[in-house]
């Protein structure tokens, strides 16, 4: 029964001590657990974070892309007609030259005329056409530098909306990539995390199972135990029934001892009575011979 009992306390501290270590883990595991939750929070509102960035860029892109659509319409036409009227007027300013041309030549030719004693009203009139056309000219001559530089700087300022564009989506490149980036430490700090927590789940049920294979071997002693002490209560009581009927027979038996005693010693005392009795009637008789 002491070594039962023994095993019993063996057993019932090993219980407690899984039991110890089965909460700790179930601490653990829940730790794990609120990490977890932590770092899916954190990874939501990261790609909410990063979908209004993605779709504010994205309207900006639009926008941009609109614009610059836009002036590229605006600038082929826009170069469409000046290299037209540039073609018109070059073709003009030629004439014009032209025509400067000859009215010098007939200037010069009025002239010497005029050194002839010709008329000088002639000559006059051709100076007057000669300086409308060298100002027509000369207007033209402007018109054509003003409308280049409108293109150049049209054309520098779709250069910069270009490098604008190209600018905003290597940005948005670049923040997916970065948002990509945290997103994967994040998933792979989640997939470790995760890992952690199968394994205490794991280890918790294992501490769990022996804590209820101890349990039984547990309630096994303690049953073991139980039977143990009814047996022992059915033969305490088996023999206070065997000790109580020896004692009874102990009782008869010491009344027939006494009273086969008290027999005795009447039949002793009866005997010695008898015996000098005899003795007297002996020694009477002896006399009487």
């Amino acid at each position: 029964r002491s070594e039962v009992t023994q095993q019993l306390n063996e057993a019932t501290a090993e219980v407690a001590s899984l039991q110890l270590d089965s909460e700790e883990k179930e601490e653990y595991k829940q730790k794990l657990e609120d990490e977890i939750v932590s770092y899916q929070e954190e990874l939501q509102q990261l790609s909410v974070k990063y979908a209004e960035e993605v779709a504010s860029k994205e309207e900006d892109l639009i926008l941009l892309r609109n614009t610059v659509e836009r002036l590229e319409d605006e600038a082929l036409a826009l170069k469409s007609d000046t290299e037209t009227q540039l073609q018109i007027n070059e073709e003009e300013i030629q004439r014009r030259d032209t025509m400067i041309q000859e009215m010098e030549q007939r200037l010069n030719d009025e002239t010497k005329s005029e050194s002839a004693g010709d008329s000088t009203e002639e000559v006059a009139q051709l100076k007057q056409e000669l300086e409308s056309f060298r100002a027509a000219n000369e207007s033209a001559q402007a018109w054509m530098a003003n409308a280049a530089t409108h293109h150049e700087s049209l054309a520098k300022q779709i250069k910069e909306l270009e490098e604008a564009n190209a600018k905003l989506q290597a940005d948005v490149v670049s923040r997916a990539d970065e948002v990509s980036g945290i997103d994967s430490g994040l998933e792979k700090k989640l997939d470790e995390v995760t890992q952690q927590l199968n394994e205490a789940t794991a280890e918790v049920a294992s501490l769990q199972l022996d804590s209820e294979e101890k349990e039984e071997y547990k309630q096994k002693l303690e049953d073991e135990i139980v039977s143990y002490q009814e047996e022992l209560q059915q033969l305490s009581v088996k023999y206070a029934e065997e000790v109580a009927s020896k004692e009874e027979d102990l009782i008869l038996l010491r009344n027939t001892v006494e009273r086969l005693e008290d027999e005795a010693l009447a039949l002793k005392s009866d005997t010695e009575t008898q015996l000098q009795i005899n003795e007297e009637e002996i020694q009477r008789r002896d006399t009487m011979i």
